[in-house]
């Protein structure tokens, strides 16, 4: 016991009952010395120490001064000090220390629990001055009493550590004959002392409890030795569970989490296992972790490492003794399992007044430089682990850790469970069906509770109302549901008015919007730290496409929030009399009022204080003056009302849905009650967005993409490059589409074939099967290669010559089936780049030329029908590089769209400027066309060998020619290119470079 640890018993001695010290003036400090009348030590009992009281007053002829003589001791530890007496005379010493106290106290406490589990005594007749009631006071548990097993282990540590102390003192000094008189001893008593100076006790009647703090606390070596492993030892006893073994019910589904948690592990990196500890019960996640363990390969297994797992009574103090130990250990790797939150309310338990959480130093250098052979697996609830993460000093300490998060338990999860594991069912009877079990399972996700506790709590539940059944069917549970409707949480079925206790979404839910869900993350959090206050907020789509995710979005927040979330229709407030609740026609006024009367209640009941208000069509009430009457009024008293909450303290959202926030009034704004916008982002301006959402849809809809992992990821993601502009609700139609292409062709998987042919169908509908001749097969597949071949090879030239920034984009696919109108096409995508300098810019305008330079090389065409769209990209995009991008040589660098301030600016330019802008674009096109027609002419033998593959292929409905598989054919035909033709290649980038230089200096290659 470390003399520190003094403090932390502090109260427990004040608060211990002291005795009137008048009833124990009889006890006299007066040493008699009748030693002669004791022949036998062996033979001296308690009767004849009444010759030998003990004095507290130190032995002559020291430096020691005396404590406020005289001393006396109460009857407890007159009783204690004539124990230690009789130890210390049968070991021929004239004093008292803190071995005989120790000894006393150890064997007094083994005799209370012999008598204890004889059934001779209990803890309610204990008397409050013995060892057991300090032992109590100093661990603050009577586990180790009570409790069989408990009291074994503190017997048998009491036992050894009695050994200790009787080798201890056995090698004491003894005297010469037999003793003449019997003290305390000298550090006995100035640790007595020192321990009443600090709680401060103003009496001078010295008790049992004196005697044992100053017995357990020493300076001495080998005395704090036997306290510091005493300590630890009870401790272990109370605050760690058995050896490690499986326990509870085995989810298979946090199988893959526990392996990526050993993996993490045996790669040196600590972890956090975070988990909702409103749904999820983290001891669930055990018996994976066994398993993980129990298969582990890696540097910690079960042959070299040991699990250490602490319970919900762990402390700080012993948490840092007891990794203090392990460190001591290094032949053996420790795993340390423990709860942060039972630490922390364990904590705040003991000192109420701080009402916090607060790491000591020597807790935090062990999180934070842990001892080489201890790993640590930290369990805390999710939003905890955030809280640390927003504070920088306590984010520090956990820099190194990783982070795995529990998933919360569904319906199906448990169902599975119940079919595997008959433990789950083993109390429920009778037996239930295994439709009945489904049901049940389904209904009780809306109840409180985790799974699958809440499931077996309505079994039960179900199984009382049916005692005389066999079996519980599916009708039993059925009508015991139509009965006990009330337990449920979806109320307000009826009318207009939709109010759901959990929405069953969370921030999880909310996928390919990005900055939406940091939107969200932080109302949460506002909502959860209750400073939110009752406000609106105006949700528009970032699209403006219906589907957008504006309701979904609201849903989320309240389910992460817990708050209640309660929905109207602006629409229903068209009219003099509302109907909003069903059968109760009322004004808007008065609709409005019951409408967050209800919604009052609710939030007044939620811990957060909160609710979350959705209204469709917010726009009719915003801008209420110009449509009804009865909107503006209906408007007019929801700000009121929303002010009367504000006063009140809650915290209630409103959210307002409109299909842009250009439709909001003047009135709803000068209400300073929605200032505030949501923008539910949209997938169709970001890719990685996108790919979140076909993730998430083809995981939704259970359907099965072709390849491994990492080539369905790479399916993923180059898709989501071509899909740009598709909403949330045009992704998942995509994916939709795409497994319907694939049941058509019979393919068991989705493919890449079937996604580009989803996206083609969804874009241009199906390809014509018309009879087609083949002069024009032919010249389609030549003029969509002349665009690829263009395209890819000003894509290798600026990736090989040029810098990241100038890379154009790449060959995604092309497609040789007529569709709408036209009879083939090339797509491009970005390859890693989004700028748009010169040289990206010019090899645009180089690919729209190479359809037509292949019609010139190879039939001979100056010009056609099918290039009409090409051209038209040629010349829009060269004016824009002159007049809006500043790379016009004659035009410089201005834009002069903003400068006369109209779209067709050309009416208004002067005429030298017309000059000027004709002569740039004259010369831009010029040398793409030059470059276009040097590349088809250079690869003229590659682009023959492209048609003789797939003209026939043409108009087959199945003629789709993937980016990497051109990109294959070309780069192996360069490959079979003779040493004179690789080197006229060559030749040509240089002179592509020197078309490019010549255009941004005005000239003409």
């Amino acid at each position: 016991m470390k003399i520190q640890s003094i403090s932390a018993h502090r109260s427990a001695l004040q608060n211990h009952k002291q005795i009137n010290a008048k009833k124990e003036a009889n006890v006299t400090n007066v040493v008699n010395n009748t030693r002669e009348q004791i022949n036998d030590i062996s033979s001296f009992d308690s009767k004849l120490l009444n010759n030998y009281y003990v004095t507290f007053t130190a032995k002559k002829n020291n430096n020691i001064p005396d404590y406020e003589e005289p001393q006396q001791f109460d009857n407890a530890a007159i009783e204690l000090q004539s124990k230690a007496a009789v130890l210390a005379l049968k070991n021929n010493q004239e004093s008292i220390n803190h071995l005989h106290i120790m000894h006393s106290a150890f064997t007094d406490a083994l005799d209370f629990i012999d008598k204890y589990n004889k059934g001779e005594t209990d803890l309610y007749s204990l008397d409050e001055n013995s060892s057991v009631a300090f032992f109590i006071s100093i661990f603050k548990d009577k586990k180790f009493f009570e409790n069989k097993d408990c009291s074994k282990k503190f017997a048998k540590i009491m036992k050894e550590e009695i050994k200790k102390i009787e080798k201890l003192i056995d090698d004491m000094p003894k005297c010469k004959g037999k003793p003449q008189a019997m003290y305390i001893a000298d550090t006995l008593r100035n640790d007595v002392i020192n321990i009443r100076e600090q709680i401060d006790r103003n009496d001078t009647l010295i008790n049992s409890f004196d005697l044992y703090n100053g017995a357990f606390v020493s300076n001495d070596s080998k005395i704090k030795q036997i306290n510091s492993d005493f300590r630890l030892k009870v401790n272990d006893i109370l605050m760690l569970e058995e050896p490690i073994k499986e326990r509870g019910f085995h989810f298979k589904n946090y199988d893959e989490k526990a392996e990526n948690l050993m993996k993490n592990l045996n790669l040196n990196t600590n972890m956090f296992v975070t988990y909702d500890h409103t749904k999820t019960n983290p001891n669930s996640f055990i018996p994976s972790l066994v398993s993980a363990f129990e298969n582990s390969k890696g540097k910690l297994n079960s042959k070299n490492t040991e699990i250490v797992e602490f319970n919900d009574k762990i402390k700080m103090d012993h948490f840092v003794d007891k990794i203090h130990e392990l460190s001591k250990k290094p032949d053996k790797n420790y795993l340390v399992l423990f709860s942060q939150m039972n630490m922390a309310s364990n904590a705040i338990a003991e000192d109420v007044d701080l009402g916090h959480f607060i790491m000591s130093q020597e807790y935090i250098n062990t999180l934070q430089n842990p001892p080489k052979n201890v790993k640590f697996v930290i369990f805390d609830a999710k939003d905890n682990y955030l809280s640390y993460l927003q504070n920088k000093i306590v984010a520090n300490i956990y820099s190194d850790y990783g982070e795995i998060s529990i998933p919360v338990l569904n319906s199906q999860d448990v169902t599975r469970a119940f079919a595997t594991n008959e433990k789950l069912l083993e109390k429920i009877v009778p037996n239930i069906s295994k439709k009945a079990l489904e049901k049940v399972v389904n209904v009780s996700s809306q109840l409180d509770g985790i799974y699958p506790d809440k499931t077996i709590n309505l079994l039960r539940k179900i199984a009382y109302q049916y005692p005389d059944k066999k079996e519980i069917t599916l009708t039993d549970v059925d009508k015991y549901l139509k009965d006990a409707d009330h337990l449920f949480k979806n109320t307000g079925k009826e009318g207009s008015v939709q109010i759901v206790f959990d929405t069953g979404k969370t921030l999880k839910n909310i996928i390919g919007k990005t900055n939406t869900k940091k939107e969200a993350e932080y109302i949460v959090k506002q909502i959860k730290n209750k400073k939110i206050g009752t406000k609106g907020y105006i949700m528009y789509s970032q699209d403006g496409m219906v589907g957008g995710g504006r309701r979904h979005t609201a849903e989320a927040i309240a389910g992460e929030a817990k708050a209640p979330f309660v929905s109207i229709n602006t629409m229903d407030f068209a009219t003099k009399d509302v109907d909003l609740f069903g059968g109760s026609i009322m004004s808007p006024e008065a609709s409005i009022k019951k409408l967050f009367s209800l919604v009052t209640t609710q939030a007044e009941s939620n811990p957060n204080k909160s609710a979350v208000l959705f209204i469709e069509n917010f726009e009719y009430f915003s801008v209420g003056e110009m449509i009804s009457e009865y909107h503006q009024k209906a408007m007019a008293q929801l700000i009121r009302e929303m002010e009367n909450a504000e006063k009140k303290g809650l915290n209630i959202v409103v959210m307002g849905s409109v299909s842009s926030p250009l439709y909001m009034g003047e009135a709803t704004m000068k209400s300073f009650k929605f200032n505030d916008n949501i923008e539910v982002s949209s997938p169709a301006f970001d890719e990685n967005e996108r790919y979140e959402v076909l993730k998430h849809a083809f995981k939704e809809y259970k359907i099965k993409l072709a390849g491994d992992k990492k080539e369905q990821d790479k399916l993923l993601k180059d898709i989501s490059k071509t899909l740009m502009g598709f909403s949330f609700i045009s992704l998942k139609s995509f994916v939709k589409k795409a497994e319907s292409i694939a049941l058509e062709r019979g393919h068991s998987k989705v493919d890449k074939s079937d996604l580009v042919e989803s996206y083609l169908r969804i874009t241009t509908g199906r390809p014509s099967l018309k009879e087609i001749p083949q002069h024009e097969k032919e010249l389609t597949t030549k003029h969509e290669c002349g665009h690829a071949v263009t395209l890819q090879v000003m894509n290798d030239l600026m990736k090989k010559k040029g810098q990241p920034w100038m890379v154009p984009d790449t060959v995604n696919f092309i497609t040789l089936d007529p569709r709408s109108d036209y009879a083939g096409a090339m797509y491009r995508r970005d390859d890693n780049n989004t700028k748009e300098p010169f040289e990206k810019t010019f090899s645009e305008i180089v690919c729209a030329y190479g359809g037509h330079s292949a019609e010139k090389k190879f039939f001979g065409m100056d010009g056609s029908w099918g290039i009409t769209c090409d051209l038209d990209q040629v010349t829009s995009t060269a004016e824009m590089m002159v007049t809006a991008m500043g790379q016009g040589y004659y035009t410089g660098k201005i834009s002069l769209a903003n400068m006369y301030g109209e779209e067709d600016f050309s009416r208004n330019v002067t005429s030298n400027m017309k000059d000027r802008i004709d002569a740039d674009v004259n010369v831009i096109t010029k040398n793409a066309l030059n470059v276009s027609d040097m590349i088809v002419d250079a690869y003229a033998d590659f682009i023959n060998e492209f048609a003789d593959r797939y003209t026939n292929l043409v108009g087959t409905g199945d003629c789709l020619i993937d980016g990497d598989q051109f990109r294959k054919e070309l780069a192996e035909w360069k490959e079979r290119q003779s040493i004179e033709k690789q080197a006229e290649l060559d030749m040509l980038e240089d002179m592509i470079l020197e078309a490019i230089k010549c255009a941004k200096n005005g000239k003409v290659y």
